[in-house]
C-alpha cells in the first residue's frame, strides 16, 4: 500500500532568500546555456531515444 504524500514545506530565511534570487536570475536570462551545449545535449537525446525506439 502506498504511503501518503507529505505537504511541500514552505521555505523561510536564507532558503528563501536563496530561491527567489536563483528564480530573478534565471527569468533575467543569466542562466542561459550555450547553443553548442544545446545542441550536444540534444544530439545525445535524440541518439537515446532512438536506441529506446528500437528496443521495443
Amino acid at each position: 500500500m502506498a504511503l501518503p504524500i507529505k505537504p511541500t514545506p514552505a521555505l523561510s530565511g536564507k532558503d528563501a532568500e536563496k530561491f527567489f534570487k536563483k528564480a530573478k536570475e534565471v527569468e533575467e536570462g543569466k542562466h542561459k546555456i550555450s547553443d553548442a551545449d544545446y545542441n550536444r545535449a540534444m544530439s545525445i537525446y535524440r541518439k537515446v531515444m532512438k536506441k529506446a525506439k528500437e528496443k521495443v
